[in-house]
């Protein structure tokens, strides 16, 4: 009987560590989802930042340096805009960066030289031609 009862005291034993080992099993698992939607979260949040970065990024490339560079009036802050830049390219790109802001601000200062002709103009005057011609003030 002592021997039996040994046996029931151990199964018991057994199925408590059994029921505590689930209930940690448990606590795990919820543990284990809770982590989950915090990385799901940061996730989330990484992938906003690379494309509030890549805005930016899109907006700086090489043809709109250039375009930039080129608009500046003055020379002496186009070299020095240049300056700035130049340091963060390849050594085989610099020259066409030069030759690249150099010919787009001869099209730029080319553009501004231009004459505007007038194909075709119409004039309408309202009024009597009587009150303008007495009026030897009036210029047209």
């Amino acid at each position: 009987m002592k021997n039996v009862n040994e046996k029931i005291r151990e199964w018991a034993e057994m199925a408590h560590e059994m029921v505590v080992k689930l209930e940690e099993l448990e606590a795990t698992k919820l543990e284990l989802a809770t982590a989950q939607a915090e990385i799901k979260a940061l996730k989330a949040e990484l992938d906003a930042m690379k494309k509030a970065d890549d805005e930016w990024g899109s907006r700086v490339t090489y043809d709109n340096m250039v375009e930039q560079i080129a608009a500046c009036e003055d020379t002496k802050e186009r070299d020095e805009a240049r300056k700035l830049i130049e340091p963060l390219l390849k050594r085989s790109t610099v020259t066409k960066f030069r030759r690249d802001i150099r010919n787009r601000a001869k099209e730029l200062n080319e553009g501004n030289g231009t004459n505007i002709t007038i194909q075709q103009a119409e004039v309408k005057v309202s009024g009597n031609w009587n009150d303008v011609h007495d009026n030897q003030n009036v210029k047209l």
